[in-house]
């Protein structure tokens, strides 16, 4: 798995420069829906899970169950960029990017203007631009 992570759902793409900071950001219940599709930055497919741990409570008696969200390598070990590609020239032409720069753009390139449509929040971690 190769940093930058693009995670896209829902006519957005997300662009997330650790796995960590893709569970910080997404909400489990949206995970678990399955409404989010991820890649890394080459276009192979990645998972994203939900899993639990049970926790102790600082200042009740007991534990508590936490949902924590991860990224894996999917099943699918093939890389498919055209995916990828799709995906990111479909969110930069509704944000108003000039769509016949976007069929002959790389890859990384895509990414990478996705990114700076997509920065970072001190409070949340991360968050989308205007």
């Amino acid at each position: 798995m190769r940093p930058p992570i693009v995670v896209t759902g829902d006519g957005d793409a997300l662009v997330f420069d650790s796995p960590e900071a893709v569970g910080w950001y997404l909400e489990w219940m949206d995970v678990e829906d399955g409404l989010y599709r991820a890649w890394d930055s080459e276009g192979l497919p990645l998972a994203l899970e939900v899993t639990r741990e049970k926790r102790k409570r600082r200042w009740l008696p007991g534990e508590t169950t936490i949902e924590i969200v991860v990224v894996r390598e999917g099943s699918c070990r093939e890389l498919v960029p055209d995916e990828l590609r799709q995906e990111l020239v479909k969110y930069l032409g509704g944000v108003g990017e000039e769509s016949g720069e976007l069929f002959a753009a790389p890859l990384s390139e895509l990414i990478a203007k996705a990114k700076a449509r997509f920065g970072p929040n001190p409070r949340h971690g991360w968050t989308p631009r205007p």
